[in-house]
C-alpha cells in the first residue's frame, strides 16, 4: 500500500498542503529532524499577542535564557498535562509516522533531561476507565525552538496509536513530561551500551544526542567522554529507522560511538553486513560493555515486548501492561525494572544494577 501524504499548515489560510512521501527511505528520515521546515505559522498555532512583561510573569521560574538572544524562553513541557497542537505529519513507512507538535510559542525551547519521556493522554469517554495514556520519547534535540517530534508506530488494536495516527494538522494532544529513575549525566559511566528494537530506539537517541551533540559537561565542567554503543534490531534492512543519522554520528564520533545492526532476515543477503537473527551472547559480547559490578558501565534496553523478554527476561505480561496504553502507566514508568535480569543478559551474568529497561 502507499504511504499517506506529508502534511503541514499553509501559511495564511490554515489550509493543508501535501507532499508525496511514498518514496521516503526510512533510513533517510533524519532529514526531517536535522533540516526541519519552519513550524507552521499562527494560522495553525494561533496568534500570540503577549507582551514581553506578560511573558516573563507567566514563565516565572520555568523560564530559561536563550543563549543567542538573552531573552527569556520557556522550557515548555512540564510535569502537568498540557495541550499541544499538531503542526506536521511526516510518514516514514506504511505504519510509522513522525508527528511534529508545536510548542505554545516559536520562542519556546524544547528541553528534556535524559532520561525523560513524554506521556500522551486521551480521554475517550466520561469515566476514568476511558482514559488512555502512553509514553513516547521525542527524537528532538534539546535547544530546538518551537516544536518537538515523536515517532509513532501504528499497532493493530492499539488504542493510543489509533488516536495519534488519526489526528489532523491543527488538532491538539495532551502531553506531560515524566522522568525515569535513571538519569544520564556526562562521565557518570565510562561506557553505556544500548539494545533497541523498532521504535524503541527513541530513548537511546535521547542519550546519544545529549552525550554527543548537546555539549554535555560533568559537574566539574569537563566535556563528556562516555563511550556509547547501540545494537539496533529490526525485521529487515528496510525497517531500520534513521539509519542515515546513526551511521553519520558513528563517522563523526568514531572514538565515542559504535553502531551495529541486527535484522531477522535480510532482503539482500549478498549486501547485508550486519548481524542476522535474534540477539545472541556473541552479539552482546561484541557490542556491549562486559558484566561488571564496578558501576562504570550500564546497558539500556528498549523495544517490543518480545525483545525485552528475550534480551533481559522482562515478563511478557509486564511488557504488555506498558505497551497497551492502560491507565496503569502514570505510576509505573519503571515497571519493567521490578523483575530480575533474565534472558540473554541474565545468562551472561549481568545484574540488575547494570541493566536498565525502558
Amino acid at each position: 500500500g502507499g504511504v499517506a501524504a506529508f502534511q503541514w499548515g499553509a501559511a495564511e489560510s490554515g489550509r493543508v498542503s501535501a507532499f508525496d512521501a511514498s518514496t521516503l527511505d526510512p533510513a533517510d528520515a533524519e532529514k526531517w529532524l536535522d533540516r526541519p521546515r519552519p513550524p507552521p505559522s499562527h494560522a495553525v498555532r494561533g496568534t500570540n499577542t503577549e507582551t514581553e512583561e506578560e511573558r516573563a510573569r507567566r514563565l516565572g521560574a520555568a523560564g530559561v535564557r536563550d543563549q543567542a538572544t538573552g531573552k527569556l524562553a520557556r522550557r515548555a513541557i512540564t510535569g502537568k498535562f498540557q495541550k499541544y497542537t499538531l503542526g506536521e505529519i511526516i510518514p516514514i513507512t506504511h505504519d510509522v509516522t513522525l508527528l511534529r507538535f508545536l510548542l505554545p510559542s516559536d520562542d519556546d525551547v524544547f528541553s528534556l533531561r535524559p532520561c525523560s519521556t513524554l506521556q500522551a493522554f486521551a480521554k475517550l469517554g466520561q469515566t476514568a476507565m476511558d482514559e488512555v495514556m502512553r509514553f513516547y520519547t521525542p527524537v528532538t534535540v534539546n535547544g530546538t525552538k518551537g516544536y518537538f517530534d515523536v515517532i509513532v508506530k501504528r499497532k493493530q488494536n492499539g488504542v493510543m496509536t489509533g488516536v495519534l495516527t488519526g489526528l489532523h494538522v491543527g488538532d491538539t494532544m495532551m502531553f506531560r513530561s515524566v522522568a525515569f529513575k535513571l538519569t544520564y549525566e556526562a562521565n557518570r559511566w565510562d561506557s553505556v551500551g544500548m539494545i533497541a528494537g523498532g521504535t524503541g530506539f527513541t530513548p537511546m537517541l535521547q542519550v546519544i544526542n545529549h552525550g554527543l551533540r548537546d555539549g554535555a559537561v560533568d559537574r566539574q565542567g569537563r566535556p563528556d567522554k562516555t563511550k556509547l554503543s547501540l545494537l539496533y534490531c529490526n525485521r529487515t534492512e528496510r525497517h531500520i529507522l534513521l539509519r542515515g543519522l546513526f551511521d553519520r554520528l558513528q563517522k563523526e564520533y568514531p572514538d565515542r560511538f559504535k553502531m551495529r545492526y541486527s535484522i531477522d532476515a535480510p532482503i539482500n543477503p549478498e549486501t547485508w553486513n550486519g548481524y542476522t537473527g535474534y540477539i545472541t551472547e556473541e552479539m552482546v559480547r561484541e557490542t556491549m560493555p562486559p558484566p561488571s559490578r564496578d558501576g562504570k558501565s550500564v546497558i539500556l534496553v528498549c523495544g517490543p515486548d518480545q525483545l525485552l523478554y528475550h534480551a533481559a527476561g522482562v515478563p511478557l505480561s509486564v511488557g504488555h501492561t506498558l505497551s497497551s496504553g492502560k491507565r496503569l502507566q502514570p505510576t509505573a514508568p519503571d515497571l519493567t525494572n521490578l523483575s530480575d535480569i533474565g534472558g540473554v543478559l541474565g545468562k551472561m551474568g549481568y545484574e540488575a544494577s547494570q541493566v536498565y529497561k525502558f
